[in-house]
């Protein structure tokens, strides 16, 4: 998966969570220039002809409005790269296409979204790939864990009765055992709850909840290592 980088970042790195909230992901101040980023709305950007530069087309996701929430997120998560989708269910899967293909085994939480269930279960199916499912409240997901699994794939706080795992265990079982850990924190976000920080590969979030917060947008986040 091709993630990008925080690039233009105003702020230090030791800056708290509500710095990088409010300035990751900004242009360096300028005189005259607007001090939040204005929303950018068009398709097509002029590109130099025989440029080495990005071309910058909005179906590609590089319009800048996508770049700084990018770069606001990976602050926050304290994340390498993120990538920002159309919707929660998308950048599920994102995360999951990049890293699975057909032959290859998911390990899954039983207390999952609905809807990522349906994705595991009717079109990861059909593409060949197999979800096995454990309950990682208890010590029985570790017998289903094993060299065989490409990915494993757990939610925490759960959806919806807001169970809280503790991953370091988990992460430590996955890579020892060759394989990614995909994380959904939604239910957190990055301000109460970092993944990354956990032993976790990629941490997905539903921007359409509580990083949107006011019932206006549908948008995904998946952010982590480069």
């Amino acid at each position: 998966m091709r993630m990008r980088d925080e690039k233009n970042s105003i702020i230090r790195p030791s800056a708290g969570l509500s710095t990088r909230a409010v300035h990751a992901g900004g242009a360096t101040p300028e005189v005259g220039k607007p001090v939040t980023t204005p929303i950018f709305q068009t398709s097509t950007f002029y590109n130099e002809r025989g440029g080495g530069g990005e071309v910058l087309y909005t179906r590609y996701g590089n319009n800048p409005n996508h770049l700084a929430l990018e770069a606001r997120i990976a602050a926050l998560e304290g994340a390498d790269a993120c990538v920002a989708t159309a919707s929660g269910m998308a950048a599920i899967a994102v995360a999951l296409l990049s890293a699975v293909a057909s032959g290859d085994t998911i390990l899954a939480a039983r207390a999952l979204y609905g809807g990522t269930r349906t994705l595991l279960d009717r079109e990861l199916a059909r593409l060949g790939v197999t979800t096995t499912y454990a309950d990682f409240f208890d010590e029985s997901w570790r017998a289903a864990l094993h060299t065989g699994v490409r990915l494993v794939l757990v939610e925490t706080p759960t959806n919806p009765l807001v169970r809280v795992l503790d991953l370091a265990p988990i992460a430590d079982a996955a890579r020892a055992a060759g394989a990614l850990l995909v994380v959904d924190s939604t239910f957190a976000t990055p301000i109460n709850f970092r993944p990354l920080e956990h032993g976790a590969d990629l941490v997905v979030h539903s921007a359409t909840k509580y990083l949107g917060g006011h019932s206006d947008v549908t948008a995904g986040v998946v952010a982590g290592t480069t």
